[in-house]
């Protein structure tokens, strides 16, 4: 997984397979998994990534999709 400084620590799929989101301890990013077959130009800008959440106080042991959404 691109852009982690650190071991992954947190992964979870949502409950409809679209995206992925993982941890290092300090930073949440999430991928659209799909990203890859419908829109190769995006992708391989982005590498599929949708967000980086960072700057985090506290360490990051755990990420979860709600599952309502």
């Amino acid at each position: 997984m691109r852009g982690f400084e650190n071991w992954i620590t947190g992964l979870d799929v949502s409950r409809d397979g679209k995206l992925i989101a993982a941890g290092d301890g300090a930073t949440v990013r999430i991928w659209e998994l799909g990203t890859a077959l419908s829109d190769p130009e995006a992708y391989s800008r982005t590498g599929g990534e949708l967000a980086t959440l960072g700057d985090q106080r506290t360490a990051i042991h755990c990420v979860a999709f709600s599952p309502d959404g």
